[in-house]
């Protein structure tokens, strides 16, 4: 059902080079601070991989960013240590979404002077995206100097359309201060074309296009030893600095890691 009827074998790489620092819009006499979110009603199709690679980014150019794991059923980002995450308890005594909450959130994005990134799970999905739309929170940011960016993974295989359709349903739901990052992640299940086509070619990029400040693409290498060498780092909890200084992780595949670093680095660097 829509969200509106429910609301109603690489060469060595140079790791030395930190990716390029970016320069931030000034509002006002303040400095424009971003809130990143990562956004989708079905689980399972990485957004806390998005949060993850956000955070490994800001680490990596040495700029200061809270981290925040709001998922009530599964903290994944939280047990990433190098990313000293806070967990945020939306949760009432019954286990329920505690909507109020949500205000708390709100207010450290105004009430500290920082960049934020918030990995949100598919529980929380429509009690966010109803306090965000009610509560018209991306205005209410941008009058505080504020930047709201939602991340929005999209992946292949039998969720494509699903996943899409939460996308259309997101964009078409937020208002114009909104800004969407679109993250293709070919790696999980395939390459992501629709009827041949790619994404930019899709109906609903095009509807929502005003919005959209960059596509970040998760490559599908066809080497399985890519994806075991991902595997391998998700598996135990590893940022990609952590596993290449790993003296118990091999030589190539550090070299892989790197080249997978910075594929996703690359990109993450035009849009924040």
């Amino acid at each position: 059902m829509a969200l509106k009827q429910q609301l109603r074998d690489p060469a060595p790489i140079d790791d030395t080079k930190a990716p390029p620092m970016t320069e931030k819009p000034i509002s006002g006499k303040a400095e424009m601070f971003d809130v990143h979110m990562t956004l989708q009603h079905k689980g399972g199709v990485t957004k806390s991989f998005c949060a993850n690679c956000l955070a490994q980014f800001y680490q990596a150019t040495g700029r200061a960013v809270v981290v925040l794991d709001a998922d009530p059923s599964n903290k994944s980002l939280a047990a990433y240590k190098a990313l000293n995450v806070r967990s945020v308890d939306i949760l009432c005594e019954n286990n329920s979404i505690d909507s109020r909450k949500f205000d708390d959130i709100v207010e450290s994005f105004i009430m500290e002077e920082t960049d934020f990134i918030v990995d949100n799970g598919a529980t929380n999905f429509l009690a966010f995206m109803s306090y965000l739309i009610s509560n018209n929170v991306s205005s209410v940011l941008s009058e505080a100097g504020r930047r709201l960016i939602l991340h929005i993974p999209i992946v292949g295989g039998e969720a494509l359309n699903e996943t899409m359709s939460g996308f259309d349903d997101i964009a078409g739901n937020l208002g114009a201060d909104s800004k969407l990052v679109i993250w293709l992640n070919e790696a999980v299940k395939g390459v992501i074309t629709f009827d041949g086509k790619e994404f930019e070619d899709s109906r609903a990029y095009d509807r929502h296009k005003t919005k959209i400040l960059g596509l970040i693409r998760v490559p599908h290498h066809t080497s399985e030893l890519f994806g075991r060498d991902m595997e391998v780092i998700l598996s135990k909890k590893l940022t990609f600095s952590e596993a290449i200084g790993n003296p118990e992780i091999r030589l190539m595949s550090k070299q892989r890691l790197k080249q997978m670093q910075r594929e996703i680095f690359d990109q993450i660097a035009v849009v924040v």
